[in-house]
């Protein structure tokens, strides 16, 4: 018989042709999961306007794993608070770097 990767936020312990859901609140963070360990608190990459990240926005990671994530202001833009150019996916958005129009002279 052939296989086909279960979708994402569900997993198929090896043998069985099912595949299962995440308890709520959890996720995968690909396709193709084989064990409810899979299974695990997601974060989603915040998005920081004017600039890029270090990783993807978007992006999935697990919540316990919880990088540190840059900020680079894009051109024109400078950090607000130049004491806060990183934060991790879990991060109140009140609490992240934020880029600001630098100043025309």
């Amino acid at each position: 018989g052939s296989c086909t990767p279960c979708p994402l936020n569900t997993y198929s312990p090896l043998a069985v042709p099912q595949c299962y859901r995440c308890p709520e609140g959890t996720g995968t963070l690909s396709t193709g999961s084989t064990s409810l360990n899979q299974c695990v608190t997601i974060c989603i990459v915040p998005e920081v306007k004017n600039s890029r990240v270090s990783l993807y926005s978007g992006f999935r990671v697990g919540a316990s794993f919880n990088p540190r994530i840059s900020v680079i202001c894009s051109n024109g833009y400078k950090l607000k608070d130049p004491n806060v150019s990183t934060f991790f996916c879990s991060t109140k958005p009140q609490n992240r770097p934020q880029c600001i129009q630098k100043e025309e002279w």
